[in-house]
């Protein structure tokens, strides 16, 4: 189950999605890269994790949330979404009705608990 909630009180804006199985997860890494350098070798660069670098790709079960979904991206710039892993802040960055499952990318601004 994932929900997603408006920061501020709105009488519609609250979803409970029950997510499709082939809904993709932020995966865990790090904030790091890697130079090159003159003497052949590397030099790495890290600069730790942050919850704010996951993506949430949630593929829905239920199209009827479409019309919910689509009046949440043009109204809230900010949403909360919540999930097994935490609550997290952040918004949707594109919603795919075209495809079946329908699906939306959710990029993390923070983690707020969990």
């Amino acid at each position: 189950m994932i929900a997603i909630s408006t920061p501020t009180y709105d009488l519609n804006g609250h979803i409970v999605i029950s997510e499709s199985p082939e809904t993709l997860y932020p995966q865990l890494k790090r904030r790091v890269s890697r130079t090159a350098t003159l003497d052949g070798k590397s030099t790495l660069s890290d600069m730790g994790y942050s919850d704010s670098d996951g993506t949430y790709l949630v593929r829905l079960d239920n199209a009827a949330l479409k019309d919910d979904l689509e009046a949440l991206i043009k109204t809230y710039p900010l949403l909360y979404l919540s999930t097994k892993q935490g609550c997290f802040s952040g918004t949707i960055k594109n919603m795919n009705m075209s495809k079946t499952p329908m699906e939306f990318t959710f990029l993390i601004k923070e983690k707020i608990s969990g």
